[in-house]
């Protein structure tokens, strides 16, 4: 990765992962939880979304962002 480490540098990380998501998260019906592992801060993949109930959210979004 290359970059200096701290409290700062995490920041920046967790934002830029979450860039796309913090905008479309809260028109996704019945998303109650966002999960972020090291294959989303890595851009492979969206955070996982998880509903009320503890499910899996299938949603095109990830697709559609991820390809962009």
């Amino acid at each position: 990765v290359g970059h200096p480490t701290g409290a700062r540098h995490l920041r920046y990380i967790i934002e830029d992962a979450l860039l796309e998501v913090m905008y479309e998260l809260p028109s996704i019906e019945g998303a109650a939880r966002c999960v972020v592992d090291r294959e989303s801060i890595l851009g492979d993949k969206f955070p996982t979304l998880i509903d009320g109930d503890g499910q899996l959210l299938d949603s095109d979004l990830d697709r559609n962002l991820l390809s962009a």
